[in-house]
């Protein structure tokens, strides 16, 4: 498990065990609150810091990928009745299940950047969901199934 601690500017990713804080806390004072900063000695570089929590993917990038997820399935799921198209959409339908949405957590390039937690496929591990290989299977259905947005283009 990782957990992050900020040293002003900068962080430290450090590595650690179920339940673990990424930082030694400093004295015998009371346990931290839930909610308060969390202050004590980074277990990566030895330095003071304050472990930082990773906030939550954007509301706004969440809720275009829910909808993205659930027009893809509707339109895939509609084609898999029609006998003629039925083993395509299933071809598609285990796509959809491959290159499914994970979140992951990452470092933008520079210890000065906070760390950031992102939408990827889990096949792909790009950063960004939809992948470039759902955006195509979509792109096939955007004519047979209503709601088609062109910010899903491949």
């Amino acid at each position: 498990m990782s957990g992050y601690v900020a040293h002003g500017d900068s962080y430290c990713t450090v590595i650690t065990r179920d339940g673990e804080l990424p930082v030694e806390l400093i004295g015998f004072g009371p346990l931290p609150q839930p909610g308060k900063p969390i202050v004590g000695v980074c277990r990566n570089c030895g330095q003071r810091g304050t472990v930082y929590e990773v906030p939550p993917v954007d509301p706004a990038t969440a809720a275009a990928s829910d909808a993205f997820a659930e027009w893809l399935a509707d339109a895939v799921n509609i084609r898999m009745r029609n006998p003629v198209v039925g083993a395509h959409a299933t071809a598609h339908q285990q796509l959809l299940q491959i290159h499914a949405r994970t979140e992951a957590v990452t470092l933008p390039g520079s210890s000065w950047a906070p760390p950031v937690r992102v939408q990827q496929c889990r096949e792909c591990r790009g950063d960004g969901w939809p992948c470039r290989t759902l955006r195509i299977v979509a792109a096939g259905h955007r004519h047979s199934w209503p709601g088609w947005r062109e910010e899903w283009s491949a």
